[in-house]
């Protein structure tokens, strides 16, 4: 894993195999390039701002296990350009929806690496209504 330089490194060194360890899957190898396809994300869940958190945007990096029914396993983050939104971030890839990896027609457990961009928005107060006496 490399991340950008000046992001913050979850796991600096480390394979994605080190990240999740023991949930790492063991994939059979496939009979050809093309009879290999990946985890896609189908829908994306919702993401919530991190309460007290000074708006300013944010990439985050993170990678999710997926199972071989498409549900999320497991999501940690790997790279991040700011603090604070790891359990936003690791709560949207959870609540993603996945089509899981297939290899040679069989679906497989499998892991997507995904980029979270949050954009900052000021918010607009609604101007106060006008007293009248």
């Amino acid at each position: 894993i490399a991340c950008k330089a000046g992001d913050d490194e979850r796991f600096p060194g480390k394979s994605l195999g080190d990240v999740f360890g023991a949930d790492w899957p063991a994939q059979p190898d496939a009979s050809s390039p093309d009879s290999r396809s990946g985890v896609a994300v189908l829908e994306h869940g919702p993401i919530r701002w991190p309460r007290g958190l000074d708006p300013q945007d944010s990439f985050t990096v993170v990678a999710v296990l997926v199972e071989a029914g498409g549900k999320p396993l497991r999501a940690e983050i790997l790279c991040a350009t700011r603090a604070g939104f790891d359990k936003a971030v690791r709560n949207h890839a959870m609540a993603d929806t996945y089509s899981p990896a297939v290899i040679d027609g069989k679906s497989v457990t499998s892991v997507i690496v995904q980029v979270v961009s949050v954009r900052a928005i000021k918010r607009q107060s609604a101007p106060k209504p006008l007293r009248r006496f």
